[in-house]
């Protein structure tokens, strides 16, 4: 009313590790307040920045075996603290079940996403993992890797997820 016209909006969300259910709850809650929604392809934003063929083109030296081992290491360090987390986040949509059958029946479906190198870098923290590429990339390859330059690869890369996400942003 203010403007005098329907004002578009739209709102990013993180989508950490809610059901997708109950995300769905949220989005259609505010699209009846005329309120695009769109959540994070990963847990936060940063993880847009955390696909191993994206960081596999920051190398300065093309050696990427450096590389792996240290996410190699992150994804074997967070897995005990990201599993319980989001059981913890299904928990909470699902009042009726136990914690041991809903371990049960997450357990599975996300192993496999977590031991997919294409997809798992979506499941870890990103703000923390971002931060720790970043000083792994100075101390290993005496690299600084600010967000405009992550930005730009993302870009020049073409990703797919990344357009779809900003094409959802716009509509």
């Amino acid at each position: 009313m203010f403007f005098g016209k329907q004002v578009k909006c739209s709102l990013l969300l993180d989508r950490d590790y809610y059901p997708q259910v109950y995300l769905d709850i949220i989005k259609d809650e505010l699209t009846l307040h005329k309120i695009n929604v769109v959540f994070t392809p990963g847990k936060e934003i940063e993880n847009l920045f955390l696909e191993e063929d994206l960081l596999k083109t920051l190398i300065p030296s093309g050696d990427g075996k450096a590389l792996q081992d240290f996410l190699d290491d992150i994804y074997r360090l967070e897995y005990d603290n990201c599993f319980p987390k989001y059981v913890e986040f299904h928990k909470k949509s699902a009042e009726n079940k136990t914690y041991s059958s809903i371990y049960r029946d997450l357990k599975p479906s996300f192993d496999a996403y977590w031991n997919d190198k294409k997809k798992r870098h979506n499941l870890i923290p990103g703000k923390s993992t971002l931060a720790k590429l970043r000083v792994f990339f100075k101390e290993y390859y005496n690299m600084i890797l600010p967000t405009s330059l992550l930005t730009k690869r993302l870009v020049d890369a073409g990703n797919s997820t990344a357009k779809e996400l900003v094409s959802s942003l716009f509509q």
